[in-house]
């Protein structure tokens, strides 16, 4: 069975995405920065934005970039799993 390395993999999961989130939640949970996705759905970012064009909601970003971590965030804080991906 042939494998398929988890670096590129990811990448491709990346660039799949809009090339830049336009939120502060986006732009953390881009960076993988869990303490600071903590941090601004602590301070009541929205965890369900108005999701526009290409840009995906933050639960499809974590996701797409296997941050099961931030998905339990996300969805802890009222994420909801059928809006835009």
């Amino acid at each position: 069975m042939r494998r398929i390395a988890s670096v590129p993999l990811t990448l491709l999961l990346f660039l799949s995405c809009s090339s830049t989130p336009s939120s502060d939640l986006g732009k953390a949970l881009a960076a993988g920065d869990l303490p600071e996705v903590q941090r601004l759905l602590g301070a009541r970012a929205n965890p369900n934005p108005p999701v526009s064009g290409r840009e995906p909601s933050p639960l499809a970003w974590a996701a797409r970039l296997g941050r099961v971590d931030i998905m339990d965030a996300l969805l802890a804080a009222g994420s909801d799993p059928a809006q835009g991906s």
